[in-house]
């Protein structure tokens, strides 16, 4: 065994090296993903590096791909500004108005204590622009507050999902905020620094707290794709999202490639189904997982100092700026790091798989005994109604032919009655 070790030893050390890249033309050679066969992506628009925007269907459909490992790029979350509890102005630290935002004092317009803010997309972009000269991409997200201009339109609380701003989290039970819905929707958590980190994912229990490595986290829903597959029943149901679906309305989505690269923000302006938009996304851009954003008036974006889609004109609580530095798109012949980033590079790429499968495991295994505890109490109630009527009958048959069989008898046909 020593022998053929010594003898293999450096032809496996040279296969393993031309596996991971170094120095080899496997390293260099062009990636070709789905989404650059299937887009067109005009080479003139393409004003940053590790991100393009791409167009489909003649123009209807509008795609912005993001490069997770390109360096430079990041997801920042812009929220409304407004008064808190004491009358201070300035960014949101809240998801409600302060009428119901008892722990962080609730968010409120300037002229209405009962109006959560709300801000138009113009007014996002010079908030991102202040935090970044590297601006390129504002996308609404979430659902919330927004003004439509109809009567009695109820503008209390912002974002209505998971909402994590700059590594805080500002929903949740320990925020006062208790829809529960980080559990009842599916949501976008992205890390600060590149390589990014992108899961979307949903919680199957929620403590009011977050995972250390999520910097932005942004509600949305029903599911589009989950695990490469369309999710039909949700997208039919409008899964714990009513009204949201209907037909008819552009469309805003997010999806990601199952190697955890691509983001895709999507404008879908086809006005079909919410299905096409599903269909959409995983034949043409491969989405491994995708989910909705909101949508039909509310879908607009800005590309690097161009408004693409305004949406119906209307005021937003929330969108989603991404940040990416001045260059040529993206790059899909990538240059032969050296043996020490490529081995940090994968031992990040296997460590996030491991986080990724020991979440799966936690939240089955937590599944599995909730199950069994429940399984348990059945058993258990059974065993005591067996072990009750047991009992009365013994008693019964003790005393039967005694002066107190009448009142025995009228014991043992109560428990039958309350069995019934």
């Amino acid at each position: 065994m020593a022998t053929f070790a010594r003898r293999y030893a450096p032809a496996c050390i040279v296969a393993l090296l031309l596996w991971i890249g170094v120095g080899s033309t496997v390293w260099a050679a062009p990636v070709i993903p789905t989404w650059r066969e299937r887009l067109w992506c005009d080479a003139a628009a393409q004003k940053h590096r590790g991100l393009e925007y791409c167009t489909a269907a003649a123009g209807q459909v509008h795609v912005v791909v993001v490069d997770l490992q390109s360096p430079g790029i990041g997801l920042e979350y812009v929220i409304a500004e407004g008064l808190n509890k004491t009358g201070q102005f300035g960014e949101c630290q809240d998801v409600n108005v302060p009428a119901y935002g008892p722990v962080r004092g609730g968010c409120a317009d300037k002229t209405n204590p009962a109006y959560y803010p709300v801000m138009p997309l113009d007014r996002a972009v010079e908030i991102g622009k202040s935090r970044t000269t590297n601006l390129a991409v504002v996308i609404n997200s979430d659902y919330g507050a927004g003004d439509q201009g109809k009567p009695g339109e109820f503008r209390g609380h912002g974002p209505e999902g998971l909402t994590v701003v700059r590594g805080t989290r500002l929903d949740g039970p320990t925020n006062g905020d208790k829809d529960i819905n980080a559990i009842n929707r599916p949501w976008l958590a992205v890390s600060r620094d590149a390589p990014l980190r992108a899961e979307l994912s949903q919680l199957a229990q929620d403590d009011g707290g977050k995972a250390a490595w999520v910097y932005t986290g942004v509600g949305g829903g029903p599911w589009l794709i989950r695990s490469g597959v369309i999710q039909t029943e949700d997208i039919q149901t409008c899964r714990n999202c009513p009204g949201s679906c209907y037909e008819g309305a552009v469309q805003t989505a997010v999806g990601l490639s199952q190697d955890h690269r691509w983001l895709f923000l999507v404008i879908d302006s086809r006005k079909g189904k919410l299905m096409d938009t599903a269909q959409f996304m995983r034949e043409q851009l491969a989405a491994w997982d995708a989910i909705k954003f909101d949508g039909g008036g509310s879908s607009q974006l800005w590309y690097s100092g161009q408004f693409i889609a305004r949406g119906d004109g209307r005021q937003l609580s929330q969108y989603l700026a991404v940040i990416a530095p001045p260059g040529s798109g993206i790059q899909d012949t990538v240059p032969s790091p050296s043996l020490t980033d490529q081995l940090k590079a994968l031992i990040e790429r296997l460590r996030q798989t491991a986080e990724r499968q020991l979440d799966k495991w936690r939240q089955q295994a937590e599944e599995a005994v909730r199950r069994w505890v429940a399984e348990l109490e059945r058993q258990a109630s059974e065993w005591l109604q067996r072990e009750l009527e047991r009992q009365v009958q013994s008693l019964v048959e003790q005393v039967c032919g005694s002066a107190l069989a009448p009142m025995a008898l009228v014991v043992w046909l109560t428990t039958r009655r309350r069995r019934r």
